[in-house]
Parts: structure tokens; C-alpha cells; sequence
């Protein structure tokens, strides 16, 4: 299956969410947090 890595306020990925719903093709949504803490790694 099709995974849709996205954020919300990223307007070429809310463009690939749209096009999958037309074509209706299916579709895994995995939402990433752009926050800044992402690269931090705990050791």
C-alpha cells in the first residue's frame, strides 16, 4: 500500500492527498511533525 508521508500545512503534499482521493487510490496517511525536534536523538 501507498504511504502518504505528510504535514498539514504543506501544500504540495494537501495537491498528492487530492489527487489520490479523485483517482481513488488507496492510501496509508503517516503525519510527520516539522517542530524542529525530529533530528534530536536520545542517547
Amino acid at each position: 500500500m501507498l504511504k502518504l508521508y505528510h504535514t498539514p500545512f504543506s501544500i504540495n503534499t494537501q495537491r498528492v492527498w487530492l489527487l489520490l482521493l479523485e483517482k481513488q487510490i488507496e492510501f496509508e496517511s503517516v503525519f510527520i511533525e516539522l517542530d524542529g525536534d525530529q533530528s534530536q536523538h536520545v542517547s
